[in-house]
């Protein structure tokens, strides 16, 4: 008698710990894990727990099924009146928020596609794994639409604001190499190589000492480019790590001849 195959996971945000790192994998392989509204709040939601998570100091952004994330669903592409767009929109600013002022470093391992919101999802991530063949493009030009989810932002930060106009302008598809050569990637891999990359980078993030990582991250998202910015920021934030016990840790493990070990307090 055939055996009968278990049915997979539902489609949404899958889940996994690996000591003080999570993963968290856009699930749903029959649409190349196109960003529906209800994958997105359940991102949105994950992202916001282990903000608050003490077990998790890093965290891995994936995607199932050898790829990353093909943009928008584009099912859920249909007219709507204003409540439901601000609705939509406010969500789309909630992710991008959490993954760039979020108090955990976030790695983005890409293999696959990452089409249109797809691009902008890694591109708000703090360090970006990709395979050598994956497959990106800035799409949203195609389909009339403005490049959303902060990409006009994150794409001109890590790429420049010439380039990251002229991806925009012409939708151009580009592969991993090329990622690593412009600097939207931080670290170009072997196919199939990104998830076990990332985890690698997201471990070694989170060895760093919690409340800095966080203040860090905030320090980079809220520049302005001034100096007198940055002079602010160490107003407001040194005197505080100067007084958490992390930095005293370090001070101790520096006399002592040994690595630190933080707890992020």
């Amino acid at each position: 008698m055939a055996s009968v195959s278990e049915p997979g996971p539902a489609p949404g945000v899958l889940e996994e710990r690996h000591g003080p790192v999570v993963v968290l994998t856009l699930h749903h392989p029959e649409r190349r894990n196109a960003l529906s509204a209800a994958i997105k709040r359940e991102l949105a939601d994950k992202l916001l727990a282990l903000s608050g998570d003490r077990e998790c100091r890093a965290i891995v952004l994936a995607g199932s099924g050898g790829t990353f994330c093909s943009g928008g669903d584009i099912n859920e592409l249909r007219p709507m009146n204003f409540g439901e767009k601000r609705v939509k929109w406010t969500l789309h600013h909630q992710i991008i928020q959490l993954l760039l002022t979020g108090p955990k470093p976030v790695v983005a391992a890409v293999e696959g596609y990452a089409y249109g919101a797809g691009i902008s999802v890694a591109a708000a991530c703090d360090h970006i794994v990709v395979a050598s063949n994956a497959q990106f493009s800035c799409a949203f030009i195609r389909m009339a639409l403005l490049p959303d989810l902060g990409l006009r932002w994150t794409l001109s930060q890590r790429v420049g604001w010439a380039k990251a106009k002229q991806l925009a302008m012409f939708g151009t598809v580009f592969d991993g190499e090329e990622a690593g050569r412009i600097g939207l990637a931080d670290r170009v891999v072997a196919p199939g190589q990104a998830l076990a990359a990332a985890i690698e980078a997201a471990q070694q993030l989170a060895e760093q000492p919690g409340i800095a990582m966080a203040l860090l991250k905030s320090a980079f998202a809220t520049r302005s480019g001034s100096l007198e910015e940055a002079l602010r920021a160490d107003v407001d934030y040194s005197p505080v790590l100067a007084a958490a016990q992390d930095h005293e840790e370090a001070k101790r493990a520096f006399r002592e001849k040994r690595k630190p070990r933080f707890t992020g307090d």
